[in-house]
């Protein structure tokens, strides 16, 4: 991953100009989410803008794990979290350290996602049940206080569901990479029959010649 360049200002240079240049052997893998990252808390004109990381690949691991997006999460307070773990003087080994901190960080994360985003698992379900009842209440009282209530509700219930979403996806990931060559041979049947979809075979003009 790369450093990208800081920007200053209130001004956003737009996404082309602070890019990371591409190459035949090299792809930005870009992101989803808020363009900027980091700032540095100060107002105009001293504040400053930030896209902190980068994240590039090559050919090789596309063949691997496809094409790659970064994904800018709203609440960026989990990386302190997994700072303070890493900061940590563990007594032993270094593999041994390394082990701790792993532990460490899964469970603090677990505790973190709890407080953040409570139980992906139960709040959707939560939430459907009481969509229903606010579209209940809004079709006997169709005021402006019930409709803010319940496009609250909707929007945390579609939030829950692309959280769940992502999870799914990376469980997917983490089972296609645990089972090892046993998907190669359709793996790569896979990505062959795709890039055969994908191929220019010929181009007609508006005659069709």
């Amino acid at each position: 991953m790369e450093n990208a360049p800081i920007k200053y200002g209130l001004q956003l240079e737009s996404e082309s100009e602070e890019g990371v240049e591409e190459t035949q052997f090299q792809k930005d893998a870009g992101y989803l989410g808020n363009m900027i990252t980091w700032y540095n808390n100060r107002g105009a004109p001293d504040i400053v803008w930030k896209r902190l990381y980068r994240m590039v690949y090559n050919s090789e691991w596309y063949e691997l794990y496809g094409r790659t997006t970064v994904t800018h999460l709203a609440n960026a307070y989990f990386s302190y979290v997994v700072k303070s773990i890493w900061e940590e003087n563990i007594q032993g080994n270094p593999l041994w350290s390394l082990h701790q901190k792993l532990k460490k960080t899964v469970s603090k994360l677990s505790s973190w996602s709890r407080e953040v985003y409570g139980d992906t698992h139960e709040e959707p379900i939560r939430l459907d049940r009481e969509i229903s009842n606010l579209e209940f209440v809004l079709m006997n009282n169709n005021n402006e206080s019930n409709r803010t209530k319940l496009y609250i509700s909707k929007a945390e219930y579609i939030r829950y569901l692309k959280i769940q979403d992502s999870m799914l996806r990376l469980k997917s990931r983490v089972k296609w990479l645990s089972e090892g060559d046993s998907n190669t041979s359709y793996f790569h049947s896979v990505i062959k029959d795709k890039r055969r979809k994908l191929g220019i075979n010929k181009i007609q003009n508006e005659h069709f010649q």
